[in-house]
């Protein structure tokens, strides 16, 4: 392009001549096509990443299933919970897995599940697996013998399409009947906690498996089962059950709460919807994601006489407290003891509903879901394969 100089420019001060030629080419310059804005991201795709869901039946051509993945299709979702009850044989499982990566999704879902080993353990000698030690087996090893044992296990994991898992337990073996009683501590000292647990987030991580050190704060000396209902940890609890959350916090990408309560720190809520328990213990070197325990479980459920009116109450709590992954495991057996309980195929639809409603009718602040969007998607972009 010709730039037209002026005489009484081009022979008068050179000053005065490159302060014009200055001008000129930053003109062009605003002329450049301008970059495209990031495309605008719905509530609705924010709320879908904070929520992951379980379902019933295994097979493509099960009604439940099929409506549920219809849902996902409609919906925004992070991500799916499989238990025992979706998982016939391996061959099985990895038709289910491709049905799921089969729908159309933004971001990666987290395909997660529970595999503690022992007795906890989607995968296992009954669906075709093999069967892995209990953490209190584990416990008994060394630190080597450990890391091995869990390289098996991500190992597995991973070629099944899994890259959640809902371990290690990190609470103490103190007595308790959901603990203890199905030997899934490691010990009852805290380094030895420490130590085996630290062994099992390595062998995950290699795998690009996320981690989750539960159940926090600490549910090792609770004497009840919050799968039934209200368990009270007041007298029983001590700081030294919050020791191995705090020394694993900046390994682990995430951290799953108990629905616990603890009244002296919280007289009505119990952690999983306490802004109070989790501010004031949370870990400062925390930087991954809050996962809370099952929604579905008593102790949430049986809040209120009405189910429906807990869970919705209970879903914004959990928010609010500082939850970014709400799980919901639509599993009968978690809602023990809960009257009318089903599971629900538009229980996505639903949820969704309850948060985006709040946070347009001003119950819910939407700085919570844009937080929980950021944290939920850097987790997904350091660990997750787009499959």
């Amino acid at each position: 392009m010709m730039i037209y100089v002026p005489y009484c420019i081009s022979k008068g001060n050179t000053i005065i001549f490159r302060i014009f030629f200055f001008l000129v080419l930053a003109g062009l310059g605003s002329c450049r096509k301008a970059k495209p804005k990031p495309a605008k991201v719905s509530l609705e795709e924010k709320v879908g990443q904070m929520l992951l869901l379980g379902f019933q039946g295994s097979r493509l051509d099960n009604a439940f299933l099929g409506e549920f993945q219809e849902q996902m299709r409609n919906y925004p979702v992070s991500g799916v919970l499989f238990f025992r009850h979706n998982i016939e044989n391996p061959q099985q499982f990895r038709k289910l897995i491709q049905s799921f990566r089969d729908i159309p999704k933004k971001h990666p879902l987290f395909y997660a599940i529970d595999m503690e080993g022992g007795k906890v353990a989607r995968l296992n000698k009954k669906n075709g697996y093999k069967n892995f030690p209990s953490a209190q087996q584990v416990g008994k090893w060394n630190a080597q013998k450990t890391y091995q044992n869990y390289q098996e296990m991500a190992a597995l994991l991973a070629e099944n399409g899994i890259n959640f898992n809902f371990a290690p337990v990190v609470d103490l073996d103190l007595g308790s009947p959901v603990i203890s009683g199905l030997q899934r501590s490691f010990s009852k000292r805290k380094r030895v906690v420490i130590r085996h647990a630290r062994q099992m987030i390595r062998a995950m991580q290699e795998q690009k498996i996320l981690s989750c050190l539960k159940h926090f704060p600490g549910h090792g000396s609770a004497k009840g089962d919050t799968h039934k209902g209200i368990v009270d940890i007041t007298r029983p609890w001590s700081y030294h059950e919050l020791v191995p959350f705090l020394s694993l916090a900046s390994q682990a990408p995430a951290i799953m709460t108990a629905h616990v309560y603890h009244r002296q720190l919280d007289a009505y809520l119990p952690a999983t919807l306490s802004p109070t328990i989790l501010k004031y213990l949370k870990p400062d070197n925390f930087r991954g994601i809050y996962v809370s325990d099952d929604m579905h479980m008593g102790a949430i459920l049986k809040r209120k006489k009405n189910y429906h009116e807990a869970l919705e109450e209970s879903v914004l709590l959990a928010i609010k407290a500082g939850i970014n992954l709400l799980v919901f495991s639509n599993n009968p057996l978690a809602a023990k003891g809960v009257k009318g309980f089903q599971p629900d195929a538009k229980l996505l639809e639903k949820v969704t509903k309850y948060i985006v409603t709040a946070v347009a009718t001003g119950k819910l602040d939407k700085n919570y879901i844009d937080k929980s969007y950021q944290k939920i998607l850097q987790v997904k972009k350091k660990y997750l394969k787009r499959k």
